[in-house]
């Protein structure tokens, strides 16, 4: 009798949307503005671990009961910045 084979090492899947607004003003500053609203999802080990470490899944062939939203998993980011040109000139 044949050992049955062994399932794929996993599935890591990551979808997300962004906007931009970038404002620039005639005086020298500028702002930008992003957000991001994303969902990282896998069913593997977060660690570094090595190929066919077997001890992190609770179902060995049925991955997808440990399919989730990984650790690092940041739903909702904003960002902003700004910059001032100061008014030297290189001479």
């Amino acid at each position: 009798m044949r050992p049955s084979p062994l399932p794929a090492i996993g599935r890591s899947d990551y979808h997300a949307g962004t906007a931009r607004l970038e404002k620039r003003c005639s005086d020298g500053f500028s702002f930008l503005t992003t957000y991001t609203y994303s969902k990282f999802l896998n069913n593997t080990d977060e660690g570094g671990a090595d190929v066919g470490d077997v001890g992190v899944y609770s179902d060995f062939y049925n991955r997808a009961a440990d399919y989730g939203p990984l650790g690092n998993d940041i739903r909702h980011r904003l960002t902003v910045s700004g910059v001032y040109e100061l008014p030297i000139r290189a001479g």
